[in-house]
């Protein structure tokens, strides 16, 4: 039995702020990075179209406390990431 990914079970999901998950956004196999994380398009109710990435902490949680810290570390950047490009 395969494990379930909540990361990878958005689509369709309507977010807080009105966004709606579209498809996931399907890695390249020789792609690098991003093994804690999905990739989807979303969509305002106005019509905007924006990236999400969503972190996978459940995968994280089955690997045990030091993959917690590294994803929680990733998460921090994220965010600071996110501050520092809205930052008018």
């Amino acid at each position: 039995m395969t494990a379930r990914i909540p990361a990878k079970e958005l689509e369709g999901r309507t977010l807080e702020g009105g966004w709606t998950v579209g498809p996931l956004i399907q890695k390249n196999p020789r792609a690098t990075g991003g093994n804690f994380c999905q990739c989807y398009r979303v969509r305002s109710h106005d019509g905007k179209e924006a990236f999400l990435k969503a972190l996978d902490f459940h995968r994280a949680f089955s690997l045990g406390t030091d993959m917690i810290e590294k994803v929680t570390v990733l998460f921090n950047f994220e965010r600071e990431l996110l501050n520092e490009c809205t930052k008018g």
